[in-house]
């Protein structure tokens, strides 16, 4: 393949070595000449073979090489085409041999680290943070990049009813990984907190609950029970709300606080 290293767009090359492969009844020529092409320095040619050998064979490692690559030209319609095609991939599919297990994770946090500091500045690179978040998480589901990642997600994504789901799937993985119970507690007074924003009672009363058991025998748990009792009481559920508002107030004088006093009012309302 001593034409690597010659000025092309890789086109005619590729023809080439199309047909070499019909004729010689092998599959393995094309992936030669993408190598060849950018161990010469010409990448528009490798780019050109690549599209060209992940079409006839599609790869999860091909797809994560070309979304960095169309990042290096900016073009986001190619960048949002093959993180579509990631995020049909499953754990599964991830590479195997060693070495290119190894290159494709580091591929996937260099391009992470691009589409962030990138999204700063250019809106439209959030979308493509998001997705390629979501990929590396269902990759690398307890990877040590997880609390960050999730940090990042939130960080980026404007729609509050999408960070609702989002928490909520999180929430179900990380007590499922038996993550520290901190994180959990910050996660779900996250959602609790987009909940009260949204109005959204299931989810409020569902939070609390979990919160309140979470807490339990602590302080903070009184917080909680007091969100869970007063949504009760909004809800005109007397009989739900009225139990846990008495046990909140009947505290001894040392131990009053703002939820034994409100709660008090209502019980007496």
């Amino acid at each position: 393949l001593f034409f690597s290293a010659d000025t092309t767009n890789g086109e005619k090359e590729l023809a080439y070595i199309l047909e070499l492969e019909t004729k010689l009844e092998r599959d393995d020529l094309v992936k030669k000449l993408v190598e060849a092409f950018y161990s010469a320095g010409n990448r528009i040619a490798g780019t050109t073979t690549l599209i060209s050998l992940n079409t006839r064979q599609p790869d999860i490692f091909y797809e994560a090489r070309l979304v960095e690559e169309f990042y290096g030209y900016r073009d986001l319609d190619l960048i949002t085409k093959y993180l579509g095609h990631l995020k049909s991939r499953t754990k599964k599919e991830l590479p195997v041999k060693t070495v290119e297990a190894k290159e494709f994770k580091a591929m996937l946090k260099r391009v992470l680290v691009q589409f962030d500091t990138e999204s700063q500045s250019n809106l439209n690179y959030k979308k493509p943070l998001l997705d390629l978040i979501d990929s590396y998480l269902v990759f690398y589901p307890q990877d040590e990049l997880r609390v960050k990642l999730q940090q990042g997600w939130l960080k980026a994504e404007d729609d509050l009813t999408k960070k609702l789901l989002k928490l909520g799937l999180w929430i179900k993985e990380d007590s499922l990984f038996k993550t520290n119970i901190k994180h959990i507690r910050k996660l779900r007074q996250t959602r609790l907190s987009l909940a009260q924003k949204l109005k959204n009672d299931a989810i409020i009363i569902e939070e609390a609950k979990a919160l309140s058991v979470l807490l339990k025998n602590t302080n903070e748990e009184r917080e909680f029970r007091y969100i869970l009792a007063h949504k009760y009481y909004k809800q005109k559920k007397f009989d739900l709300s009225e139990p846990i508002f008495t046990q909140l107030a009947q505290v001894g004088m040392s131990q009053v606080d703002k939820w034994a006093i409100q709660s008090q009012h209502l019980v007496l309302d």
